[in-house]
């Protein structure tokens, strides 16, 4: 499962102050009648935060805003322990290692029929892999889950959550 880095989550908790206290100036900009002073004082941490998200989204370009976590989803897991495991993710804000916790319950040892995509459409196994990852240049896009399908002759497959259904 994915679960952010220390690295990231500062950036992230940086960004969270940083964005409480321009809407603080901005208001006492307000009610100062909007002097110019303030003002400048407001564009400089904007841009403090144009940086910060500039970061953000370079540590998803490279790789670096997440990592696997020591919570290990195995056949094993039960049903109790994977609840646990997403209350904790959803308290946490990790939206992700949420997201690939439902796909684990929905797919993992199902058989299913890859229905979509480039190659293999048509072909029938059951999950016996499945993963969370992120193509994308943002936090907020490019994120798929990934599963590995083995066929009853053997054969492997590998697609998406989104390219199969659940025979």
């Amino acid at each position: 499962m994915l679960i952010e880095t220390d690295t990231y989550r500062a950036l992230k908790a940086e960004a969270a102050a940083l964005n409480e206290k321009i809407l603080t100036m901005i208001d006492e900009w307000k009610a100062l009648g909007e002097p110019e002073w303030l003002d400048k004082q407001i564009d400089e941490e904007e841009a403090r935060m144009s940086e910060l998200t500039r970061k953000m989204d370079e540590a998803f370009a490279t790789g670096t805003a997440m990592k696997n976590s020591s919570m290990n989803i195995s056949p094993s897991t039960s049903s109790k322990s994977l609840e646990d495991m997403e209350r904790y993710a959803l308290s946490t804000g990790n939206l992700q290692a949420s997201v690939e916790i439902g796909d684990y319950e929905k797919f993992f040892g199902k058989t299913v029929r890859i229905v979509k995509g480039k190659k293999d459409v048509g072909a029938e196994g059951k999950v016996f892999w499945l993963k969370r990852q992120h193509y994308g240049k943002s936090e907020w896009s490019g994120w798929t889950t990934r599963i590995g399908i083995k066929d009853a002759s053997g054969a492997v497959y590998w697609s998406n959550t989104d390219n199969v259904t659940v025979v």
